[in-house]
Protein backbone atom coordinates (compact mmCIF):
# COMPACT_ATOMS: atom_id res chain seq x y z
CA UNK A 1 0.00 0.00 0.00
CA UNK A 2 1.62 3.44 -0.95
CA UNK A 3 0.96 6.80 0.94
CA UNK A 4 -2.18 7.68 -1.20
CA UNK A 5 -3.68 4.14 -0.91
CA UNK A 6 -2.90 4.69 3.10
CA UNK A 7 -4.17 8.51 3.29
CA UNK A 8 -7.43 7.18 1.13
CA UNK A 9 -8.25 4.78 3.93
CA UNK A 10 -7.64 6.58 6.49
CA UNK A 11 -9.58 9.52 5.65
CA UNK A 12 -12.39 6.93 4.67
CA UNK A 13 -13.07 6.41 8.12
CA UNK A 14 -15.18 9.68 8.59
CA UNK A 15 -13.68 10.69 11.99
CA UNK A 16 -13.01 13.61 13.29
CA UNK A 17 -9.32 12.75 14.30
CA UNK A 18 -8.35 11.14 11.12
CA UNK A 19 -10.01 13.97 8.64
CA UNK A 20 -8.13 16.41 11.03
CA UNK A 21 -4.96 14.51 11.01
CA UNK A 22 -2.11 17.03 9.42
CA UNK A 23 -0.30 14.37 6.77
CA UNK A 24 2.85 15.37 5.01
CA UNK A 25 3.62 14.22 2.14
CA UNK A 26 7.65 13.14 1.69
CA UNK A 27 8.33 11.42 -1.62
CA UNK A 28 10.31 11.00 -4.89
CA UNK A 29 7.49 11.61 -7.10
CA UNK A 30 6.93 15.00 -7.64
CA UNK A 31 4.92 13.96 -11.01
CA UNK A 32 1.83 16.24 -11.20
CA UNK A 33 -0.92 13.42 -11.03
CA UNK A 34 0.48 12.57 -7.99
CA UNK A 35 0.38 15.83 -6.45
CA UNK A 36 -2.70 16.11 -7.50
CA UNK A 37 -4.03 12.78 -6.02
CA UNK A 38 -2.28 14.38 -2.54
CA UNK A 39 -4.36 17.45 -2.52
CA UNK A 40 -7.78 15.76 -3.23
CA UNK A 41 -6.94 13.66 -0.16
CA UNK A 42 -6.49 17.19 1.09
CA UNK A 43 -2.44 16.69 2.79
CA UNK A 44 -1.21 19.56 4.94
CA UNK A 45 1.99 19.36 2.71
CA UNK A 46 4.15 17.49 0.23
CA UNK A 47 7.97 17.31 0.05
CA UNK A 48 9.44 15.80 -3.48
CA UNK A 49 12.85 13.89 -2.66
CA UNK A 50 15.76 14.96 -2.27
CA UNK A 51 15.10 17.04 0.44
CA UNK A 52 17.37 19.06 2.80
CA UNK A 53 16.81 19.08 7.20
CA UNK A 54 16.39 22.58 6.66
CA UNK A 55 13.41 22.28 4.40
CA UNK A 56 12.05 19.70 6.25
CA UNK A 57 12.03 21.82 9.60
CA UNK A 58 10.20 24.40 7.54
CA UNK A 59 7.47 22.54 6.29
CA UNK A 60 6.99 20.48 9.98
CA UNK A 61 7.03 24.45 11.01
CA UNK A 62 4.59 25.87 8.61
CA UNK A 63 2.26 22.77 9.04
CA UNK A 64 2.18 22.32 13.20
CA UNK A 65 2.07 25.84 13.86
CA UNK A 66 0.62 27.66 11.55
Amino acid sequence: MDGLAFLSTLRGFNHPRFSALPVIFLTSDAQSETVLAARELEVSGYIAKPVSAQQLKEKLDAVLLG
